[in-house]
């Protein structure tokens, strides 16, 4: 399998245990046969563009996509703290903290298709619920009815 393929890979799994605090087991076996699947997948691929493109159109995709609402709903997500020390004293450091920061770039990048159209899901089934679905609908009619007061006592 070609290395930036593998990397794509392994970023978009490693987004999942980043920004979810994933505990349950037979979740976390979901992942595993989902990426058994994706990396069988890669290896077909003789190059990155060829593996996002076809990905991209692939059911793979959108298993990937529905397994990001499945874990969105089902797992609380990780509170990312960015810990600074402004004492770096050597270049490895430096070294270190960069790549860090590549690779969290990287894994933000790759998956914010993914948890962008898992968002909007989970939101398109909160509003089709009965009484989750009204309340939405509630507020955002009160939001926008706020937005002409608004105006009205600023002038």
């Amino acid at each position: 399998m070609d290395q930036i393929v593998k990397s794509s890979i392994d970023a978009r799994k490693q987004a999942f245990f980043t920004a979810y605090n994933i505990t349950d087991k037979e979740t976390i076996n979901k992942i595993e046969e989902l990426f058994t699947k994706i990396n069988k997948f890669g290896e077909e691929c003789s190059d990155a563009g060829e593996f996002e493109s076809k990905f991209q159109s692939s059911p793979l995709n959108q298993e990937y996509i529905d397994m990001f609402t499945l874990v969105a709903s089902k797992c609380p997500a990780n509170i990312l703290q960015n810990n600074t020390n402004d004492n770096v004293t050597s270049t490895a450091d430096q070294v270190a903290d960069e790549i860090n920061s590549e690779i969290r770039y990287q894994v933000n990048e790759a998956t914010m298709p993914a948890r962008r159209m898992a968002r909007e899901k989970m939101e398109s089934e909160m509003r089709s619920t009965p009484i989750i679905g009204d309340a939405m609908e509630i507020k955002q009619r009160i939001d926008f009815l706020g937005r002409f007061k608004n105006k009205k006592d600023d002038e």
